[in-house]
């Protein structure tokens, strides 16, 4: 409470009246949401009138445990935090999901929550801000679906400021997915959630039996033209 956003990745928040502050504030979530990744922003610390610090704002399941409230600025320059609480039921239900979730993807990459990604494929994703990071992972990820291999990872494991990166891999599934952040040194990705889509898998799982019933036909069809 008392922090001030002045800016939502691109968008400015100065001179704005409150209920365009919060439609702008919720574009730039839905924006980031649908990349990912968090909501990059600059913020004034408790309000005060110093330079901006970057700060990021979550999207994706963590969301569901805030409870915020806002407030216009008297000054006018941004959107500022009147109030913050946690919804423990929604934290213990995340907390529950979390440890599911990393039993789910534990086959298909070495990744783990707090991990670092410092290089994937042949892009670096350190010194870069949340939307960078993600369009050199999308390529990377991109380039490795092409070849239909794993995607080749550098990996800082855990916090340590220390930390030298190791190798790793990740599936190029479609049903895995990725929620991110800026590791705070800047060093790449800071994985936030890794997560199984049940619903697309079990489509994808759907389309490749779909797919071998038809090759097995076609080549049965072919055997039987053959004999006769």
């Amino acid at each position: 409470p008392g922090d001030l956003i002045t800016k939502a990745d691109d968008v400015e928040f100065e001179k704005k009246s409150l209920p365009e502050m919060i439609e702008m504030f919720q574009k730039a979530i839905s924006g980031a949401k649908a990349d990912g990744r968090d909501v990059d922003l600059m913020v004034l610390k408790q309000g005060i009138n110093e330079s901006p610090c970057q700060a990021e704002f979550p999207t994706d399941a963590r969301l569901e445990c805030l409870k915020v409230k806002y407030a216009e600025d008297e000054k006018g320059r941004g959107l500022l935090i009147k109030s913050i609480s946690i919804d423990k039921n929604a934290f213990n239900a995340l907390e529950a999901q979390t440890e599911k979730d990393a039993q789910q993807v534990a086959s298909l990459t070495t990744l783990q929550i707090g991990d670092t990604v410092s290089m994937a494929g042949d892009y670096s994703l350190n010194n870069s801000d949340n939307r960078e990071i993600g369009i050199n992972f999308r390529k990377a990820l991109g380039d490795a679906k092409m070849a239909d291999r794993d995607l080749k990872l550098m990996i800082i494991k855990g916090a340590r400021a220390d930390g030298h990166p190791t190798q790793g891999i990740l599936s190029t599934c479609e049903y895995l997915k990725i929620k991110y952040g800026q590791d705070k040194l800047k060093r790449g990705m800071l994985i936030k959630r890794l997560y199984v889509d049940e619903e697309l898998k079990q489509a994808t799982k759907k389309k490749a039996a779909e797919k071998a019933a038809e090759e097995k036909a076609t080549e049965e069809k072919a055997a039987a033209d053959k004999a006769t």
